[in-house]
């Protein structure tokens, strides 16, 4: 079954992965950013809980740098507090304890419930809760929040001079950090653009064409361009079959044509007349999974003036063009197929949906969607439109329309398991989206009955697995990261989710290192594997080593648009450490 790395650019916080900043709170870099955590998830752990060593290096625990708390004097919290007063306060005051030790999360639940549990009339406590919670905030890197909390302390006391200066600060970092973000993304564009045009093209596993085949019900290439009758396989291979030669038979003028090569056949009912085709030469390397072979047949065909097989064709090169990450090459076929009349439906409306795929990942969202739209048009009974539109429209965040997608793929394919999964994993991002806890039970209801009907489709198991690491939920997702790869124990991509998972759940370093490398056993030509290692050595302050790991992810990338991204990262890595020796923050051990 076709199991998608989630995280296309698919839904960035929770499919493809985490950003490194993420990353780098678990790791414990001291110059780490943190983490945006999900709203139901109240996490007990905090980086600095670590044991010096723990990460990798000693001295990993980050200390409060930026601003300090309230100095207001608190009374002496009694041993069983009564008044909401007095409840507010010990709130603050463990919150403060918290904050001190540089557990910032532990610190901002401690200070929301002091707001939650004090009386609003007390304008002056109130105003410090939230000016605590801002500093809280500010130590995470959390911009937005601070500007919010530090508005909240000014509404209730517009002398609190604390607030305003922390606000002043924060609306500086936010457009510093948006200036920056900027500048590398520009960067690494300018990058990928250049490397782009001279790449060669990637040899993705036969798991990865496979994968990605499995993904459609009704495309020719994943069918194997599968004739009607075992008489036409034949006769694609060359073959001529005794008792059906109406290749020739029943035509006027073709008598003699027709005794020639009746005379051809033996009374074993066949023999070969003909060479087989490129074109059926390439379709025999598809049936074997011999890959390397079929552009070079495909051009061979296309070469051939008279051949009847053009749009058929050209949709396979162009199929293994974008699996090979050939990307404006593979747009140019389907393009050339989409303008071709006469195209029979099904191909005409893969070609578009492969069109659509890729103008979505050059971020050209309405053609892309107009690409959809036309082949809905073409192709109104095909399932394989529907699935795919409203994955696109998932990774857009637009959840109900994304639903309604899926939900005619189910109407059209009943048994294609992977259109019931994703409408569950859109139904809970909405649910994490709206905060809403009816939603997020459906979601689980949805996932548990598609397992119960596909048990071995790994898309179900490996996505609600995430869906219950996102809740917190480790154990259980654990045990159902393990049923996909006992499942489909080729897909790399699925331990390095398990590998972000045990990160976030264990802050274990060094076994997320090891599933990385056991990822990369299993596919070496496993990109993500390499993206996450390179981020994650930044953040332990390897930073030749990250170089490396991101320079594999751009040889490996598949469109220009994951190239930039990786250019960027890469770039930010080497300007985080360059700004860190400026500034004399000391740096892990392992930075050259």
């Amino acid at each position: 079954m076709a199991t998608h790395r989630l995280v296309p650019q698919q839904i960035k916080d929770l499919t493809e992965g985490w950003s490194k900043w993420d990353i780098a709170l678990y790791v414990g870099a001291p110059i780490a950013l943190g983490l945006a955590g999900l709203w139901y998830y109240n996490r007990s752990k905090s980086v600095s809980d670590k044991k010096d060593g723990e990460s990798g290096y000693p001295g990993s625990r980050i200390a409060h740098t930026t601003g300090s708390l309230s100095d207001k004097p608190s009374p002496k919290t009694l041993s069983k507090p009564q008044s909401r007063k007095e409840l507010a306060l010990a709130a603050k005051n463990r919150g403060n304890k918290s904050f001190k030790e540089g557990k910032y999360e532990e610190a901002i639940e401690c200070y929301s419930e002091a707001i939650k549990t004090g009386p609003p009339d007390v304008k002056e406590d109130m105003s410090t809760f939230y000016q605590n919670r801002a500093a809280a905030y500010e130590n995470l890197k959390k911009y937005d929040q601070v500007v919010q909390d530090c508005t909240s302390a000014l509404e209730l006391n517009p002398k609190y001079s604390k607030a305003l200066a922390r606000r002043s600060k924060a609306y500086e970092n936010q457009t510093y950090l948006m200036a920056a973000d900027r500048v590398l993304k520009t960067l690494g564009k300018v990058k990928a653009a250049e490397k782009y045009k001279t790449k060669a093209p990637t040899k993705p596993s036969a798991f990865y064409i496979d994968n990605y085949l499995a993904g459609f019900v009704h495309d020719p290439v994943a069918n194997g361009f599968a004739p009607h009758s075992p008489t036409s396989i034949l006769k694609d291979m060359g073959v001529t079959v005794k008792g059906d030669v109406s290749g020739v038979a029943g035509q006027e003028g073709h008598a003699q044509e027709e005794e020639e090569e009746a005379d051809k056949i033996g009374d074993n009912g066949a023999v070969m007349v003909d060479i087989p085709s490129a074109f059926e030469r390439a379709k025999n390397c598809l049936a074997m999974k011999e890959y390397s072979q079929i552009i070079l047949l495909c051009d061979e065909e296309l070469a051939n003036e008279e051949s009847t097989k053009v749009a058929e064709t050209l949709l396979l090169r162009g199929t293994m063009r974008l699996l090979q990450g050939m990307g404006d090459s593979a747009l140019k076929d389907f393009i050339t197929i989409t303008s071709m009349s006469g195209v029979e439906k099904s191909l005409q409306a893969t070609a578009l949906i492969r069109e659509g795929c890729l103008r979505i990942q050059r971020e050209n969202t309405d053609d892309a969607l107009q690409a959809f739209n036309k082949a809905e048009l073409i192709d109104p009974q095909n399932s394989d439109v529907y699935h795919h539109h409203g994955q696109q429209l998932l990774q857009l965040e637009k959840m109900d329309e994304a639903m309604a997608k899926f939900d005619k793929s189910i109407q059209l394919s009943p048994n294609f398991p992977t259109s019931y999964i994703q409408k569950y994993y859109a139904v809970h991002r909405k649910a994490i989206m709206t905060e809403n806890l009816s939603l997020l039970n459906e979601a689980k209801e949805g996932f548990e009955k598609a397992i119960a009907k596909f048990p071995k489709c790994s898309d179900a198991l490996i996505l609600y697995a995430q869906s219950l690491s996102d809740q917190g939920k480790f154990e259980e997702a654990e045990t159902y990261f393990k049923k996909a790869q006992e499942v489909q124990p080729q897909n790399a991509n699925n331990i390095v989710h398990r590998g972000l998972m045990m990160l976030q759940w264990q802050g274990n370093v060094e076994g997320t290192m090891d599933l990385l490398s056991q990822a990369l056993k299993v596919d070496p030509t496993c990109q993500y594997a390499y993206e996450i290692k390179g981020t994650i050595e930044v953040q332990r302050g390897n930073l030749s080593e990250a170089t490396k790991a991101f320079k594999q992810a751009i040889e490996l990338s598949n469109s220009a648009s994951e190239m930039a991204h990786l250019f960027s990262l890469m770039e930010a890595a080497q300007v985080q450490v360059k700004v860190a020796k400026d500034l004399n923050i000391p740096l892990p051990s392992g930075v050259v």
